[in-house]
């Protein structure tokens, strides 16, 4: 998908909401720096950070909720949450 591979936040963003739950081929881009907190200002996703977009979709990809809302502010338990997670299942080294 072009739009996650972009350097653009609002093209990442839009990329990252698109995945779909099948989509498990993006989980190793998805946990790539996971911690970015840059937003977009696009009217659709206003306030919404990248990370908060890669972690909603690591909550569609693997349908388990995380220890704690997700927001637009980094949190590393859910990161290390989606990280277990994916190590587990073998998506990641």
């Amino acid at each position: 998908m072009a739009y996650i591979g972009s350097d653009n936040v609002d093209s990442m963003i839009i990329g990252y909401y698109l995945i779909q739950s099948g989509d498990v081929q993006y989980i190793p881009e998805i946990m790539n720096e996971p911690f970015d907190g840059r937003e977009t200002f696009m009217l659709d996703y206003k306030g919404k950070s990248v990370y908060e977009a890669k972690m909603n979709a690591m909550k569609r990809l693997s349908g388990e909720n995380p220890p704690t809302d997700i927001t637009y502010a980094p949190d590393t338990l859910i990161v290390n949450f989606y990280t277990n997670w994916a190590k587990g299942k073998g998506y990641l080294k």
